[in-house]
């Protein structure tokens, strides 16, 4: 029996391998949408077959084929075979509604990428599906946000778990607290609940060999306001502090100069 099934299979090929996913990505679609009309959920649109291919903060990595739709108002993705990506994002959470360059060719290579905040924790989903710029251009009006276009291919920059540290008063840096570092649209965001908005951010600086006895690379510094009287200082120990500071920079308009110092130990 399973020397015949393996049989078939070899005899079908690529092709009929893609064929045999997409039909069964067919029907979990149709049973999906059965399900959420006899739940009575209101539809605005879909569902249709999707992969996600990105959920951060808690990604593990690899691809979730399932079904995809604008349901009870809000965004809703339903994993076929896992539930590792599934969410639902009212369409208030949403922060931006875009589109990115990915490998395949589903969507013309162009993926659905959503940011949102619930609960003051950021969310990041990305999904790959054939009709990715009617649902984008749908998802965006119904959360009021402009459909949104990455031309250098991305959005967003990161994560990276890195070391954030404090500068003292005598100019001295330590470190106080590792987490994930990641820059999204419009902020800049440490263990993805602290933020530091793009606008508020003054200045940006790479520091050489900074103190601190955890290694001698380069310091990223980011002077913000947090009102208008007050302003903070923080730093952060990213493998590759320039690169950072430039998309900072890049995602900021082209309005910030990086500064570049050095920093005896």
């Amino acid at each position: 029996m399973a020397e015949g099934i393996l049989t078939w299979l070899d005899a079908l090929g690529a092709e009929g391998l893609v064929w045999l996913r997409r039909r069964a990505s067919a029907g979990f679609v149709r049973r999906v949408q059965t399900e959420w009309a006899r739940a009575g959920r209101v539809i605005h649109w879909g569902p249709e077959s999707a992969v996600c291919t990105l959920a951060l903060p808690d990604w593990r990595g690899g691809a979730v084929p399932g079904a995809l739709g604008l349901v009870d108002g809000g965004l809703l993705f339903t994993g076929q075979q896992s539930g590792a990506c599934d969410v639902h994002l009212p369409f208030e959470a949403i922060a931006w509604v875009g589109l990115r360059r990915g490998r395949g060719l589903r969507g013309g290579g162009r993926r659905l990428a959503v940011h949102a905040e619930r609960s003051g924790l950021w969310l990041v989903h990305v999904y790959a599906l054939d009709r990715v710029v009617p649902l984008a251009e749908a998802l965006a009006a119904r959360a009021g946000k402009p459909l949104e276009y990455a031309a250098s291919g991305r959005e967003d920059f990161g994560p990276e778990r890195t070391w954030r540290l404090g500068e003292d008063v005598y100019g001295e840096w330590h470190a106080n607290r590792e987490d994930d570092l990641y820059l999204a649209p419009d902020r800049l965001l440490f263990g993805w609940r602290e933020a530091i908005l793009l606008d508020a951010i003054e200045q940006v600086d790479v520091l050489e060999r900074p103190p601190g006895g955890r290694g001698r690379g380069s310091l990223l510094r980011i002077a913000y306001r947090v009102d208008a009287d007050t302003y903070e200082v923080v730093g952060f120990a990213p493998a590759n502090a320039t690169a950072w500071a430039e998309a900072i920079a890049a995602r900021a308009g082209g309005e910030l100069a990086i500064g570049r110092k050095r920093k005896d130990v």
